[in-house]
């Protein structure tokens, strides 16, 4: 994980691939796409493949592996492109944070070890290439976001609410990248998820898991 705040896309990618060479981890690449004002998030909801997990069809930032010759800021865009249909430069995104995860495992790994990277960036909601990819993405669509309303949607099940189910951490992340492209956080984010149960923790504002409260 670095040691020093990063900032430009390239100090990301290769700071990035340092990691996953010395750690052997795995990289994955997300992006919390705003509107220009700040209010619409794009989201994801994803296929019949997460209905066993989640109870319900997930919903997500949009987002997924990097692959082994692929730096995680081209990933961003390639998986931006592949499941909303929005096109975005490279060149548009912003580090917005590095959350490393030792304990999980890729189901195509045997390893374990993931570093997750976030990206923010805006773009028109009203952009016509915007749409699915079924089977793998069901909707890609912007939604208004507000931190607390998301924190209250239930993680499991679905019906009560139109992005559920919507695990904790998505809210987190996606206000980090709000805060980024607000300039209220000076530095990307650097969290490290020891197990599963942090995930439902916030990582804003403090610079290690130790740090937050019970």
């Amino acid at each position: 994980m670095p040691q020093t705040a990063i900032h430009t896309l390239r100090e990301v990618d290769a700071e990035a691939d340092r990691v996953r060479n010395e750690l052997r981890w795995s990289l994955a690449s997300f992006v919390s796409v705003f509107d220009e004002d700040l209010h619409w998030l794009l989201m994801c909801q994803l296929g019949d493949y997460t209905r066993e997990r989640y109870s319900g069809n997930l919903w997500c930032l949009p987002g997924g592996a990097v692959e082994s010759d692929e730096l995680p800021s081209h990933a961003a865009v390639r998986e931006l492109a592949e499941e909303t249909g929005l096109r975005l430069n490279r060149l548009e995104l912003r580090p917005a944070g590095w959350f490393g995860r030792p304990y999980f495992k890729p189901h195509h790994r045997e390893t374990a070890g993931e570093l997750l990277l976030l990206f923010s960036a805006t773009a028109n909601p009203d952009d016509p290439s915007l749409r699915p990819a079924p089977p793998e993405t069901l909707q890609a669509t912007f939604q208004p976001f507000d931190l607390e309303a998301f924190l209250q949607i239930p993680v499991r099940g679905e019906g009560e609410h139109p992005i559920q189910p919507l695990p904790r951490h998505w809210a987190w992340w996606a206000r980090a990248g709000k805060l980024v492209l607000e300039n209220q956080l000076a530095d990307p984010l650097v969290w490290t998820y020891n197990a599963k149960e942090d995930l439902g923790f916030s990582p804003l504002h403090r610079a290690t898991p130790a740090a937050k409260s019970s």
